[in-house]
């Protein structure tokens, strides 16, 4: 009768441990059989026989610790094995338990990284059993007391612990030979090392049926599980590309030790592929490739393989960089394709999320933390979520991932980027601040979630959008700089062909007023000479340049002091530059003022789409000169709410302006962002400027625009204006035409990426 069954009766068979019929309790796990030295349940070579131990003994519930030191450099716990409560002590959570508790009293790693065993001696060992018995038994003895049927309560049963530490790596021997006998130390390398040897290739199976590679959840991992007729210890693990060609190419390999059970299906951990090594799966201009799994087994010289399933993914060239601007309420995106082609694309940033299947991004808490470390942290966690989402919709490769944010007093964007660039891939926790290592979190997941070398970069907002105007703005004022030494000026030319016009005019008209005259006067003259050739044409097409090009073209130095307004709903981003450099202490972003306050002040006090509605009706009147009316009475609380909003920040602002640029009469102020199309903000701004003493010329799409139409009306082309800028500037607009009905309504969401484009085609200086 076996303990097995839940029965608590001794065997009523007795004989002596030499007699092959005795009844035998296993020291390790208690189960009970009759004759053979090893443990039928779990092969503890110490068998006691009935008459060697007292009943009560015999009795005690007893469970294995099977420990193992890995290869890794790490120590774990492999399972718990007993003859009765087997449902109860394969629960995982108890396991991991008792494997944290082992680990803080063996004074042992369960990470990878020691450089050496160091295994535990009798005391460590004894100290940990003692704390294992007294865990087992209260676990053991709630989980009785909970399924006892009988109304009285049952004693409590005494746990026996034994340990087994499989030691898988040569390097960890134990110092002595001699241990206690509920201790047993196997070095498990020289007989698995031994019988594998012994067994052929085809004897040892490897299924990776379960695997399942491509762009969905789980599609970046290799599941496989051995089989064998005997127990053996995989070392290592590595996955190989074979193309058609014949070529092959390592993609992974790693240390992975696991004992393989004899006849059992044992299970490897699940594998995580790179982005990088599921890309190396992909075909090649070459043709198709095949993934093969290799398997190294301890005491055998040859890799065990198998062929990896057929996978779906897209060629190895298909690479795409992801550009974003993440802005408060609405997202601006684009993908970059390897051919250079642009996808652009805006949503709700909450939708976008949603879509994606990352974490809300919650713009105003993450500038408001100056160490980047929760802007880190939320993309760390990202990247997996977009590496499968580039893939799956894209059908692409993720590579570099281009992030626009906002630098405040706070928030410096570009000391970030330079902790982003420059922390080491392992830091040293006694010497990196917190931040620092979920900065270098970041960076591993970039290593595993992007392809050819990907990285995060960080951009600062307001750099961007000065790039995409102001790279513009220079090639039209060096465009009216050559007109002007070219052609004098339009004015001038249009007077000489007005000129002679006239010229020809006048001789034609000298030329009628003869004829016309008498046949005397005829004879004592002579006859004018007439014009030659047909009668000039005055192109009145041509005009001046625009006064602000004129005065660009005159006055160069404006565009060495400028300020940037971005004029978004829930902030102001003001950003100053001098020649071209960051003010830092002047740049930052005021929350105070956005085009969601001015929407709370005036009309029905409407926030989001119902208040950005109204005000663009009153900006559609405003610009309309037949509609316009000053004294209109939402037009005067409108114009009067937007100076109260802004007047704090931007009287402060001009006012230190004036200050640091005494010498300067001219500067430039560039309005982007959605409340630059308010009709009255333009006109406070410049009303400003000018009382804290500067010479302003305000900038905004629309006027740049036209500035780029005007110089194609030049009488003959410039070829500065079929440049990369003006195309990608005009290219912009279309993409904000196509969007929205209004036009410019949406073209400032899109600068920011523009800026993006232009700074990675080295268009920034």
């Amino acid at each position: 009768m076996s303990a097995r069954n839940g029965e608590n009766t001794e065997p009523t068979v007795t004989a002596t441990a030499t007699d092959s019929t005795a009844w035998h309790t296993c020291e390790a796990c208690g189960n009970w059989q009759q004759g053979g030295n090893l443990c039928t349940e779990c092969q503890w070579p110490r068998m006691l026989t009935v008459e060697q131990t007292t009943a009560r003994t015999a009795n005690h519930l007893r469970v294995l610790i099977e420990t193992e030191f890995r290869s890794d450099g790490s120590w774990q716990i492999s399972g718990l094995c007993t003859a009765r409560l087997q449902e109860f002590v394969e629960q995982a959570d108890l396991v991991h338990t008792l494997a944290s508790e082992g680990a803080r009293i063996l004074g042992l790693n369960c990470v990878k990284g020691k450089s050496e065993f160091q295994i535990p001696t009798d005391r460590e060992w004894g100290k940990f059993r003692d704390h294992s018995c007294s865990m087992l038994g209260e676990a053991i003895n709630n989980a009785i007391r909970r399924n006892w049927p009988a109304p009285k309560q049952p004693t409590l049963a005494q746990v026996v612990v034994s340990i087994r530490a499989y030691l898988l790596d040569q390097s960890a021997k134990p110092k002595t030979e001699e241990h206690p006998s509920w201790l047993q130390l196997i070095p498990f390398d020289d007989a698995a090392a031994s019988t594998a040897a012994k067994l052929h290739a085809c004897d040892i199976k490897i299924d990776c049926t379960r695997t399942h590679i491509g762009f969905t959840d789980g599609g970046d991992r290799i599941q496989a599980s051995v089989t064998a007729p005997g127990e053996l210890l995989i070392n290592a693990c590595e996955l190989v590309s074979h193309s058609s060609s014949g070529s092959s190419r390592k993609l992974w390999s790693d240390a992975v030790t696991c004992v393989v059970r004899r006849n059992e299906s044992t299970a490897l951990r699940p594998i995580t592929l790179s982005a990088e090594a599921v890309r190396g799966l992909a075909s090649s201009s070459e043709g198709k490739s095949r993934g093969e799994f290799k398997v190294s087994v301890l005491g055998r010289d040859n890799a065990i393989t198998a062929d990896l399933p057929t996978v779906d993914l897209p060629p190895m060239d298909k690479v795409a960089d992801l550009l974003l601007d993440l802005g408060s309420t609405n997202a601006k995106w684009a993908l970059r394709l390897a051919d250079g082609t642009v996808r652009e694309h805006d949503q709700d940033t909450k939708s976008l999320a949603e879509g994606w299947g990352v974490d809300p991004y919650r713009k105003a808490d993450f500038i408001a933390d100056p160490t980047g470390a929760m802007w880190s942290e939320w993309a760390s966690r990202s990247l997996p979520k977009l590496r499968l989402w580039v893939g799956r919709e894209q059908k692409t490769y993720l590579r570099h991932v281009y992030v626009s944010l906002p630098t405040t007093h706070n928030f410096d964007v570009g000391q970030l980027s330079n902790q982003l660039s420059n922390t080491a891939q392992v830091p040293d926790a006694s010497s990196k601040a917190k931040q620092d290592r979920r900065i270098s979190s970041l960076k591993d997941s970039c290593h595993e979630n992007l392809v050819d070398n990907g990285l995060v970069v960080l951009m600062p907002e307001h750099r961007l959008l000065a790039v995409h105007y102001l790279t513009v703005l220079r090639i039209l004022a060096d465009a009216a700089r050559a007109y002007a030494s070219r052609f004098a000026s339009h004015e001038e030319r249009r007077r000489d062909q007005s000129y002679r016009r006239s010229a020809w005019d006048s001789q034609a008209s000298a030329v009628r007023s003869f004829k016309g005259r008498s046949w005397w006067h005829r004879l004592w003259h002579s006859k004018p000479s007439g014009p030659s050739g047909s009668r000039p044409e005055v192109d009145h097409q041509i005009a001046n340049p625009a006064k602000w090009m004129e005065d660009l073209t005159d006055h160069p130095e404006q565009l060495d002091q400028i300020v940037l307004l971005d004029a978004g709903g829930l902030s102001l981003d003001i950003s100053v530059l001098q020649k071209q450099e960051l003010v830092s202490e002047l740049s930052h972003s005021d929350d105070s003022c956005g085009g969601e306050e001015i929407s709370s002040r005036i009309g029905r006090k409407d926030r989001g789409p119902v208040g950005t509605r109204y005000k663009a009706m009153l900006g559609n009147m405003w610009s309309d000169p037949r509609g316009r009316e000053s004294s209109d009475a939402a037009q005067r609380e409108y114009r009067e709410v937007t100076r109260a909003v802004y007047k704090p920040t931007l009287k402060v602002l001009f006012e230190t302006l004036s200050k640091r640029w005494r010498r300067a009469s001219y500067c430039t102020v560039l309005l982007t962002g959605g409340g630059s199309r308010n009709p009255h903000f333009p006109d406070f701004v410049v009303e400003l400027a000018v009382g804290a003493g500067f010479e302003v010329t305000v900038v905004d799409a629309p006027l740049v625009q036209d500035l780029i139409t005007q110089a194609r009306q030049f009488p003959e082309p410039l070829p500065q204006l079929e440049s990369a800028p003006i195309k990608r500037f005009e290219e912009t607009k279309r993409w904000s035409d196509s969007r929205e009905r209004q036009p410019w309504a949406r073209y400032d969401k899109f600068a920011v990426v523009g800026g993006m484009l232009a700074v990675l085609a080295g268009e920034s200086q």
